[in-house]
């Protein structure tokens, strides 16, 4: 009876005893800070600067003059590396031909390695803001999809399009924003050309 009580009191001591040890501090190495990855570095296409010609195409480019006659929109801009590799910030100013209505803009782009996806965020000094995801959608081509506030249309929008290098110098665009119900209330399209 002794030796069954014994072993009773013992089984606690040693799983104690295990578990303390197991508790005791083990060396540690210091985590490595991750290299950019493959992705990121596909967006080296859009370092430097570039000029951009757009124009409005929906609902026809004739309705679209007559509302706003002095397209067509031109724009410049560049695109730089943030945080060594770890991301992409676009930023730029956009107006009409007759340079009125200015737009200053930033878009920033980071890799989503669990999504599979580019984040994208996006500010203007219209008070838009916004959030949205890219991918490659072949070799040159990127798809795009975004959800921002913007005042000029009196609240949320969602829109997408793409962007094609042409070759290294140039890009086409397109962009069509959604409203109700997925309805297109606005499509545009145009060129980028890589200032050198």
């Amino acid at each position: 009876m002794s030796r069954i009580v014994s072993r009773a009191m013992c089984a606690p001591v040693v799983g104690l005893a295990l578990l303390v040890g197991c508790m005791q501090p083990h060396p540690m190495e210091m985590p490595k800070k991750p290299t950019a990855s493959p992705e990121m570095q596909k967006l080296s296409r859009f370092v430097g600067n570039w000029t951009s010609t757009w124009e409005m195409v929906k609902p026809t480019a004739e309705e679209m003059k007559k509302m706003m006659p002095d397209m067509p929109c031109t724009g410049k801009g560049g695109g730089k590396w943030e945080m060594g590799l770890g991301g992409m910030a676009l930023n730029g100013t956009m107006w009409n031909e007759m340079g009125k209505d200015k737009m200053a803009f930033e878009e920033n782009w980071l890799w989503d390695d669990h999504a599979k996806v580019y984040r994208t965020y996006w500010r203007s000094d219209w008070n838009e803001m916004g959030t949205g995801t890219a991918k490659w959608c072949g070799d040159d081509c990127i798809c795009m999809e975004a959800k921002y506030y913007s005042p000029m249309h009196g609240g949320d929008v969602r829109g997408e399009g793409c962007m094609k290098f042409v070759d290294n110098d140039n890009i086409s665009f397109c962009w069509a924003e959604k409203g109700f119900l997925g309805m297109t209330m606005m499509e545009m399209k145009g060129t980028s050309k890589r200032v050198k």
